[in-house]
């Protein structure tokens, strides 16, 4: 035997309580309406529907009826319930649970972005896709993927839902591509709300100025310099144009902070980028946007191992110079650093160049 449950919001005094708790046959565990109070703001009652699905969002599982979710932000995400779900296993106890969770007046984690538009540059691989998944995580209306890497930026952008996720093919040193690519975005989600600037690149020798190879100079440059430049300026021109108050996150890296025995040019170009974040935030801070940077120690990616270093030889190397033990630096590590720089938890912090090194003592020297 299937019952539906539905729980009933009401206002009625400043407490947040239950009116009426739980009333259960013992045979058939039938679950009787629940009346829940509460009172900071007043808000039409609505029903939701306690079925098949997740305890989440706007009322729990079987969607709301009556109008909008009296409470979006309640329920915690990831909390999935049998579809269709059956009262007959459920003891008294479970249930109690199941509507104390559906009742705590708290804000989980990861609605940080609900709602929010953002746009990924190199989010195909790496820090970018791990970023990607978090922001889709944490609550983005929609993320929007721009890479040269087609196959991979598709198939991140299927793994994440395509109702939220997808990707465009685009070269961040065309600007032509980047306008392109933003006014793509606002025409098919209504909005930009953050721009992660995130394409880079490597030279695929050691670049040591002895040996200054100019050629993949330029070509470093060209996407670590201009192109993060053209994607802060398009990004920053929409939001203008829209009035969005928004976030530009760069990444930079801790060799914009410290010199290197190797990889002169990209250590140049994360310099450069550090300096396009402390100019761009004093001047787009007259429209409420907020442009930080990332700078991350080494880690494995696509890109390190582009350049021959594997996970093992990163620890190895790496670990003996940074103060913190016990913790190997990941993706994950950086895209909660720009998750808190995306999001609302950062407010006020313009111009920051946010460290992800784990106390970094100093670049260790390659050999």
């Amino acid at each position: 035997m299937q019952l539906p449950a539905f729980l009933h919001y009401s206002i009625i005094s400043k407490r947040l309580k239950f009116r009426s708790i739980i009333r259960s046959h013992r045979k058939t565990k039938e679950l009787s309406a629940i009346e829940v109070q509460r009172t900071e703001e007043e808000l039409s009652p609505s029903w939701c529907g306690l079925g098949g699905g997740c305890l989440g969002g706007g009322g729990l599982g079987g969607g709301c009826f009556g109008g909008e979710p009296l409470w979006p932000r309640v329920c915690p995400p990831r909390v999935w319930l049998p579809e269709p779900l059956s009262f007959r296993f459920l003891t008294d106890d479970i249930i109690l649970v199941l509507v104390i969770i559906a009742a705590t007046p708290s804000i989980p984690v990861n609605r940080k972005l609900e709602g929010k538009v953002a746009i990924v540059t190199g989010g195909a691989s790496g820090i970018g896709e791990t970023t990607v998944r978090f922001f889709a995580e944490h609550g983005a209306r929609a993320v929007v993927i721009a890479d040269i890497q087609a196959e991979k930026g598709r198939s991140v952008a299927e793994s994440v839902g395509s109702w939220r996720c997808s990707y465009v093919q685009c070269d961040v040193t065309d600007e032509e591509q980047v306008k392109s690519m933003v006014e793509w975005t606002v025409k098919t989600y209504g909005g930009l709300d953050i721009m992660f600037s995130n394409a880079g690149t490597v030279s695929s020798s050691e670049q040591t100025i002895l040996e200054l190879d100019f050629s993949q100079y330029d070509t470093l440059m060209l996407v670590n310099v201009r192109g993060m430049a053209v994607c802060v300026k398009q990004a920053a021109r929409k939001m203008i144009d829209l009035g969005t108050k928004g976030s530009i996150v760069c990444s930079a890296s801790v060799m914009a902070a410290i010199g290197t025995q190797k990889f002169t040019d990209y250590a140049m170009s994360k310099h450069a980028v550090l300096g396009l974040v402390r100019a761009a935030s004093q001047q787009l801070g007259a429209h409420g946007i907020r442009v930080n940077c990332v700078s991350p120690n080494v880690m494995v990616t696509p890109l390190i191992e582009k350049v021959g270093l594997d996970a093992t030889i990163v620890e190895n190397v790496f670990g003996p110079f940074t103060s913190l033990k016990g913790t190997v630096l990941t993706t994950a590590h950086v895209a909660e650093a720009v998750l808190f720089l995306a999001s609302e938890d950062s407010a006020f912090v313009s111009g920051h160049n946010l460290v992800v090194d784990g106390a970094l003592i100093s670049m260790p020297i390659f050999k």
